[in-house]
């Protein structure tokens, strides 16, 4: 009884209401698209079912689930019957225009043949056909419907949704490049950078193309270029060249976050005050996409946001934190411990570790030589660390933070510290080191941070330093 009213439900759906449909096309298209909207609601059902029918196939090859096969037919058909529904709702909602591409045909075709497939299969199992061959395909039809997945999740959350929440360790062994979420935008030089290309294509790819682009295009709007940006979206025009409150682009990002129609929705990164300012000072410019800052005028808000990005790609940057590291083993971080040292990672993502020695018992490479390469900050600070204990210390190559304040070094440490090539933080205060010692330092060229005061470092000490190194920061205690 329960069969044959799901067999009515489909000839209705797709024979009886079509016909209906047919008698007003502005109606159709309505009732279309509201089933439409029902897509991703009943696409779970088949997924379900479909796994349990094939569950319910090969789980009674095992003797504790030899009852379950009488499932089988049952849950084919109610996977038969919903993926069938699914197909049909999916397609209805294609016809909004709001997804297109390569990536829609791939999923709907997939979808289609998944739905045909899962009927054939039903088929084969009511009528107890070759059962061999129902298992491979019963097979297929699991990957069939893993494709299907694999480009609904691509279409509606983006091309990269199953890469962008990897650990950056597991992206780095999968080569795929790892971009941080909250980069800043960085040009040398910014007087020649094209606006457009260079300041505004790379905002509208971080926090707009991805709903609006070739494969997804919201409200008919696909910012992916010049030329589809020019081709505007439902409403027309995207973009009135001089006046920023009349263009639609301007007015969408500036709406309240909780308004239904703000861009990018509530739940995506959302754009930063600088990132709207450059917005609106490319419209009010005239929304030119040749010309170059050079040309532009610029208020005082706007020449900081742009002395910023200039700044930001004409600073160091320190090569350690992009150098592809190994994790420490386990093993050996917990030998560690068992000295009673605290050693952990500086973060979840990273390999990079962090430790604090209290009582250095022999020489830094006898007590942390296996994590040598991982180790970036070491804190020694209040030891009874001296000179001999930092031997080995070069070997340490990867070290950005030293703290070494109240140990009994002197100038003879600074010889191995002026090897650590990377080192950015030094802190010395309260040992015997002389000018003679920080002289040494003068070629880490990273080091931005220097502590020392209550040492033998005079006042011509620090000078001479500061200047074979003008972006040193020190900290010497005097007025």
């Amino acid at each position: 009884m329960l069969k044959r009213f799901f067999i009515w439900v489909f000839l209705a759906l797709f024979f009886f209401i079509p016909d209906i449909f047919a008698q007003d096309k502005e109606t159709a298209n309505e009732w279309l698209l509201f089933l439409g909207h029902f897509h991703p609601l009943v696409l779970h059902l088949p997924i379900g079912f479909l796994v349990l029918a094939f569950l319910f196939e090969f789980l009674p090859h095992f003797k504790r689930f030899e009852h379950l096969s009488v499932a089988t037919e049952f849950t084919l058909l109610m996977g038969m019957l919903t993926a069938v529904v699914a197909a049909a709702f999916g397609y209805f909602l294609s016809l909004e225009g709001d997804y297109g591409g390569d990536l829609l045909s791939f999923h709907q075709w997939f979808g289609i043949s998944m739905a045909i497939f899962s009927v054939v299969l039903y088929g084969l199992k009511r009528k107890k056909i070759a059962p061999k061959v129902f298992r491979v395909l019963m097979i297929f039809l699991m990957l069939l419907m893993t494709a299907t997945g694999h480009y609904g999740g691509m279409l509606t959350h983006g091309e990269d949704y199953l890469t962008t929440s990897l650990p950056t360790s597991a992206k780095k062994i999968l080569g795929i490049t790892v971009e941080a979420e909250d980069a800043v935008l960085a040009i040398k030089n910014i007087d020649e950078a094209v606006v457009f290309r260079d300041l505004i294509m790379p905002i509208l790819d971080k926090k707009c193309v991805k709903c609006h682009n070739t494969n997804k295009m919201k409200g008919e709007l696909n910012l992916e270029s010049q030329a589809t940006i020019l081709q505007g979206g439902e409403n027309g025009d995207v973009l009135v060249p001089g006046n920023a409150d009349e263009s639609e682009l301007i007015r969408l990002i500036r709406l309240p976050i909780s308004d239904e129609h703000h861009m990018p929705p509530e739940g995506k990164a959302q754009l930063t005050g600088d990132e709207m300012a450059l917005l609106e000072w490319w419209v009010k410019q005239g929304a030119d996409f040749k010309n170059s800052v050079a040309q532009y005028e610029k208020d005082e808000h706007i020449h900081d946001i742009l002395a910023t990005i200039e700044a930001n790609a004409n600073k160091v940057v320190n090569p350690v934190m992009v150098m592809d590291i190994n994790e420490a083993d386990d093993a050996a971080i917990q030998k560690i411990r068992d000295k009673g040292i605290y050693i952990s990672r500086i973060s979840e993502d990273t390999p990079f570790l962090q430790a604090r020695v209290d009582n250095v018992d022999g020489n830094l490479k006898q007590l942390l030589g296996t994590v040598k390469q991982q180790l970036l900050w070491l804190n020694l600070s209040r030891s009874n660390c001296q000179n001999e204990a930092l031997e080995g210390l070069e070997e340490f190559s990867n070290l950005t933070r030293l703290h070494l304040q109240n140990t009994k070094i002197d100038d003879k440490a600074m010889d191995k510290i002026s090897r650590l090539e990377y080192l950015e933080y030094l802190n010395i205060y309260g040992t015997q080191v002389s000018n003679d010692g920080i002289s040494r330092l003068a070629g880490l060229k990273y080091l931005r941070n220097m502590y020392l005061w209550n040492t033998k470092v005079t006042e011509e000490g620090i000078a001479t330093l500061q200047t074979e190194n003008p972006e040193l920061y020190i900290d010497h205690g005097r007025e």
